[in-house]
């Protein structure tokens, strides 16, 4: 879509009934993805500590599953 039309386009209003509809059902969403993101990002720290360890023989997966216990 171009730009000029982008901005010409119609934008319509919702009544205040509907916008808070819809945000008692796009607030719940919004904070789980957001409980998601944090989770996504404390897995991804996890991995990046441990895998290298795996890799190189100085973790056991045995040593690394109770590291990941001892953190979740």
């Amino acid at each position: 879509m171009r730009a000029e039309r982008f901005g010409k386009a119609p934008v319509p209003l919702l009544r205040p009934s509907a916008s808070e509809s819809f945000e008692e059902v796009a607030a719940p969403l919004r904070q789980h993805a957001f409980s998601l993101q944090e989770e996504d990002r404390s897995l991804a720290a996890i991995r990046d500590t441990v895998l290298p360890q795996l890799m190189s023989g100085k973790l056991r997966v045995k040593d690394a599953e109770k590291q990941v216990e001892a953190v979740a």
